[in-house]
């Protein structure tokens, strides 16, 4: 679900693009911040997830998840678009440290 999300964007750029009105920069500009904010949060979730519950990592990654795209679908204007692709990507960011650390934990038992 992580990857549907995070490539469904590029799969509806045209769309958004006649929705709003907005000039490929613009949406290239969208795509990169949901990019960006994705990358960002490996770090600090790699050290979150070596001290948190995995699995209550996963489950705030999954309940962002529904709600960040839940917003986007009723995004009203470009700016609140690229607010809730930015919360996107900040929550999608969450699985893949915290899926490591789950994935090591359980195979070393």
């Amino acid at each position: 679900m992580v990857h549907i999300l995070e490539l469904a964007y590029g799969v509806v750029l045209v769309s958004v693009a006649q929705e709003f009105g907005a000039g490929l920069f613009v949406l290239g500009v969208l795509a990169n911040v949901l990019g960006f904010t994705y990358g960002a949060m490996a770090l600090p979730v790699g050290f979150l997830a070596d001290r948190m519950s995995e699995r209550r990592l996963l489950i705030f990654c999954c309940l962002g998840m529904g709600i960040a795209s839940i917003a986007i679908g009723f995004s009203p204007n470009i700016y609140a678009l690229g607010g809730f692709l930015a919360v996107l990507g900040l929550v999608l960011g969450i699985y893949h440290p915290t899926a490591s650390a789950f994935i090591s934990r359980v195979v070393a038992k």
